[in-house]
This record gives C-alpha cells, sequence and structure tokens, in this order.
C-alpha cells in the first residue's frame, strides 16, 4: 500500500469517527441554526436511548462527504428516522429488519439516490397510527422507552424551546399508583374487590397511563405517597412532589 493511499484511508477513518462520535454524544454542530440544532440534538439523544441500528444510516446522512443532501433535507432524515424508530419499537416488530431497512437506505444514499427518493423509501416503513394506538393501550416496563417517549411528548407540547435538557441521571419514570404496592393504593385502584387484586395491582401499574417523568430528586421523596398529596406536593420547605 503507497502512502497516498493509506493517508486517504486514514482520513476517511479520521472522518468516520468524528460523525460516529457525535451521534454518540448527541452533537449536531453542522446545524447552524441554534432552535434546528436543539431538535436534532435531542432526536440524536433519544434514538440513543432506544436502539443502535439507527447509527446505520444516520452516519451516511450526516456525512458531510455526501454533498446531495442540504441541512434541511438531514434534518427531516433525522426526523423520519427518529419517527420509524419509535414506531417500530413501540409495535415490538423484529428490530433485524429495522436493521436491515437502515442498510438499505445508507446503501441507496450512498449509491446517489436523492432525498425524495430516499424519503420515498423510508415512509412505507413507517408502523401505522392503528398499530401504535394499540400498543398505548399494553403494559410497557422499559424505562428508558417510556422516559424518551414522555419526553419527547412534553417537549413538543410544552417546550419546544427547550428549556428542559435532556438527561437519563436527572429525570426519573415515576409510577403514579407506585410499583410496590400499598394498601393505601391496593384500595385506591380495586375498592372492595379482595379477590385477585394484587395480581391485577401488578398489570396496572406498568400501563402508560400510571407513568410519568419526574425530577430524580422528586421521585424519592414522594415514593408511595397517597395520590392527593403527590397531586399537591409537599409544600414544606423545599417543596417536593409537585406533579
Amino acid at each position: 500500500m503507497n502512502l497516498v493511499k493509506a493517508n486517504s484511508m486514514l482520513q476517511e477513518l479520521m472522518a468516520s469517527a468524528e460523525i460516529y462520535g457525535q451521534l454518540l454524544t448527541g452533537k449536531a454542530p453542522w446545524v447552524t441554526s441554534p432552535v434546528k440544532r436543539k431538535d436534532v440534538e435531542l432526536s440524536l439523544c433519544l434514538l440513543e436511548e432506544v436502539l443502535d441500528s439507527y447509527r446505520i444510516f444516520l452516519m451516511v446522512v450526516v456525512d458531510p462527504r455526501i454533498t446531495t443532501l442540504t441541512t434541511d433535507q438531514r434534518i427531516e432524515l433525522i426526523r423520519l428516522t427518529e419517527v420509524v424508530s419509535f414506531r417500530w419499537v413501540h409495535a415490538g416488530l423484529n428490530a433485524q429488519n429495522l436493521e436491515n431497512q437502515f442498510q438499505k437506505w445508507s446503501k441507496a444514499l450512498r449509491g446517489g439516490s436523492t432525498f425524495e427518493q430516499v424519503v420515498d423509501l423510508i415512509k412505507p416503513e413507517i408502523p401505522h397510527d392503528d398499530s401504535i394506538k394499540r400498543e398505548f393501550e399494553e403494559i410497557i416496563e422499559s424505562s428508558s422507552f417510556v422516559r424518551a417517549v414522555l419526553f419527547k411528548i412534553n417537549q413538543k407540547k410544552w417546550d419546544e424551546s427547550h428549556t428542559i435538557t435532556y438527561s437519563t441521571s436527572s429525570f426519573h419514570v415515576e409510577h403514579v399508583a407506585p410499583d410496590k404496592p400499598t394498601d393505601h393504593w391496593l384500595g385506591v385502584l380495586f375498592p372492595g374487590d379482595q379477590s385477585n387484586r394484587a395480581v391485577e395491582y401488578d398489570a396496572a401499574v406498568e400501563l402508560w397511563g400510571n407513568k410519568t417523568l419526574l425530577d430524580w430528586k422528586i421521585n424519592l421523596a414522594i415514593k408511595q405517597k397517597p395520590f392527593a398529596q403527590k397531586k399537591v406536593g409537599d409544600t414544606s420547605p423545599p417543596p417536593n412532589g409537585f406533579k
């Protein structure tokens, strides 16, 4: 191998390593708009919570050597990657099949397909609303997935300016009715039912509607307290437990 070829391979390796590092750390220095950069960086952080295979496709999407894409087109492809990834995981579909799709889309981009052509490949693979809605009626035990979904919902509805920074260590998934039953909470969820309420309780507390996000300090403070106290919070200084 001559020196020129070796140097070229080294440069490519270094460029790929930089891109990979940006994906892992949730950084998007290539986005010049501060608002759009925050959107992209949040998407990268949440994707990292959900699965690993998304990197196969985004390694190509954010590669500056792919000169056919504009910044806005790269951002849209990241958004679509987030959509298909979250829906795929939520619907419980085969992870290997999604990885195969990422490989397919990556190959298309590197092979010269246009933005529009790649989008046309992605959209038919996005799980439909009906299957996603049904899954919200089922139990969900993955705290990392719940945290990512609830944070995204909160950001889209109430925090578009990104005043709250996503952090896996700062936010806990709080069970409104605690995951460990108490006599009080058994009576709240199943009043008068003395038969199988312990078993039913274990399933009920893992439903989506029983989960919310809380700062970890608040979560530790309220634990198994009654709902009335959880709802208004402990007002003794410093306040803790506000829902």
